[in-house]
């Protein structure tokens, strides 16, 4: 039983290591993706491009409290407040990147970013609810059950980082929106 809680530890922080990596830009994604198109010409609206940082921030709020419970996993202190305070916020913040932005309407242009941002939040919500019950059980053994919602997660936000990067390589910010960000 013990070795195997050790390798579930080890999954979970490899995960995390994912996501870290996946982030280390500090901006949701500058890789070259080889997904799908996203039609329509034309230079991003400042529409677009308030949505897109508002929607980027929860996810890199979300993948960051992934990894940072997953640090918190790996050496669990059922006795330490702080431990435990900082496992809930963790939770919490990941549950609520998914609430914040469920009611948000993108552009036409973004839908499939939006739809693919929403899962991918959804899988993050529901992973945390899932490991909120196991905390509040004095563990941190994850059922099947939730690694699928990590794994999926997971999966999501690289599917989104790819559509991200179409959009923006098929989109540019204009020079206009440009100056905005000097500022």
């Amino acid at each position: 039983m013990r070795i195997m809680s050790g390798v579930l530890l080890v999954f979970v922080a490899l995960v995390a290591m994912i996501f870290s990596f996946a982030w280390m830009d500090g901006e949701f994604g500058d890789s070259s993706g080889g997904g799908v198109r996203i039609n329509a010409d034309g230079e991003m609206t400042g529409v677009e491009k308030a949505y897109l940082e508002f929607m980027i921030a929860h996810l890199d709020m979300s993948s960051t409290q992934i990894s940072a419970l997953g640090v918190l996993f790996s050496s669990p202190d059922f006795e330490s407040d702080d431990w435990k305070a900082a496992t809930f916020l963790a939770l919490s913040r990941i549950q609520a990147s998914f609430a914040n932005v469920v009611s948000l309407e993108p552009s036409e242009r973004l839908v499939p970013f939006h739809e693919s941002s929403l899962e991918t939040l959804s899988h993050g919500a529901r992973f945390a609810e899932m490991a909120e019950g196991i905390v509040n059980q004095a563990s941190t053994e994850l059922t099947q059950e939730a690694i699928d919602e990590l794994v999926a997660a997971g999966n999501g936000f690289v599917e989104t980082e790819a559509l991200l990067d179409e959009f923006l390589e098929t989109h540019p910010v204009p020079d206009d929106l440009k100056a905005d960000e000097s500022e």
